[in-house]
């Protein structure tokens, strides 16, 4: 009978197992551009496991390793998940069919869902993003560390895998109890559509709904000066704001956070015309006049809104 007590159950080589110098430094590597905490740390700290020794520079580091996982007071597909971790790393990936990390799990009957949330862990650990999501959206896994994973990917993906964030939160929906990940999320979002992180603010409740909101108009107006910012705040004024978030969008560019924002007032102006609130447009735009956009100005468009209101401008200026 073959039990994980006996270390070479696990590790075929016995007194030759080790890694190598390179496995070793490249493990340290990643660990560094994480943060200085792999989610193989989190899962030792989740379990109670008092291991400083990943990774394990030598065979007598790896016995030692290997003794506080059996003595831990976990159950025993918790310290098969740790081992099959850690035999990942000795694995070569030419040789699937002779992998000694799949040999342990068929071995000690690893139950599936285990081992596909530890292969995308370890994926993850070695930075290999787009793999690591094959397996931590699977169907049979339960979510551990959701937020974290979401931060991980929102700050360390590479641009041409931006998407992968989305598809994570979308797949996995993490409960997002961290603040500062619900806020790096949304930034996320409102980069890549701000129409679904317009959604998305609706969805929350108050002040919630508030902040997220305001970040939403920040972050329409932040993005730098072109083609994509103009489009991006066409899109934000043609929202269908109701009468609570009108208040708070005229109160954060006018008199709030996002008064000094580049073009706040131009934006509002813009918004009450496309609402028709014409009047109120004017009493905006008073003090704007001479930036120019494709041969118009803003004194061109009062102008126009002038001679279309007509007599009406009468009553509004004796108001």
């Amino acid at each position: 009978m073959v039990v994980l007590e006996e270390f070479d159950n696990i590790f075929d080589n016995g007194s030759d197992q080790s890694l190598t110098h390179n496995d070793y430094e490249t493990i340290r590597e990643h660990r560094r551009r994480l943060d200085g905490e792999l989610f193989f740390d989190r899962l030792l700290k989740l379990l109670r496991v008092n291991a400083r020794l990943y990774p394990p520079k030598t065979n007598d580091d790896l016995r030692e390793l290997h003794g506080r996982i059996v003595a831990a007071p976990i159950a025993d597909h918790n310290k098969q998940s740790l081992f099959y971790y850690i035999l990942k790393d000795f694995d070569d990936e030419d040789q699937r069919e002779e992998q000694s990390s799949l040999d342990f799990a068929n071995r000690f009957a690893m139950p599936g869902r285990y081992r596909v949330y530890v292969d995308g862990l370890w994926e993850l650990d070695h930075l290999n993003f787009r793999k690591a999501l094959d397996d931590l959206t699977d169907p049979s896994c339960i979510p551990t560390f959701p937020d974290e994973i979401l931060d991980t990917l929102l700050r360390h993906t590479p641009t041409h895998e931006q998407d992968l964030a989305l598809v994570y939160y979308h797949t996995v929906s993490p409960p997002l109890a961290n603040e500062i990940i619900r806020d790096s999320f949304f930034k996320h979002l409102a980069k890549l559509s701000i129409t679904e992180a317009y959604i998305f603010s609706r969805q929350q409740s108050d002040p919630t709904h508030r902040h997220l909101f305001e970040l939403l108009i920040t972050s329409a107006l932040k993005e730098e000066i072109g083609e994509a910012r103009a489009a991006r705040c066409v899109e934000l004024v043609n929202l269908p704001f109701d009468r609570e978030e009108e208040d708070w969008f005229e109160e954060h560019l006018i008199d709030g956070n996002g008064k000094s924002l580049h073009g706040a007032k131009d934006t509002v102006m813009v918004r009450r015309i496309a609402m028709g609130k014409m009047k109120d447009a004017l009493k905006e735009g008073e003090q704007l006049s001479g930036r120019n956009m494709n041969g118009v100005t803003w004194n061109t468009v009062k102008n126009g809104i002038n001679a279309g209101l007509g007599t009406r401008m009468e009553a509004y200026h004796s108001g």
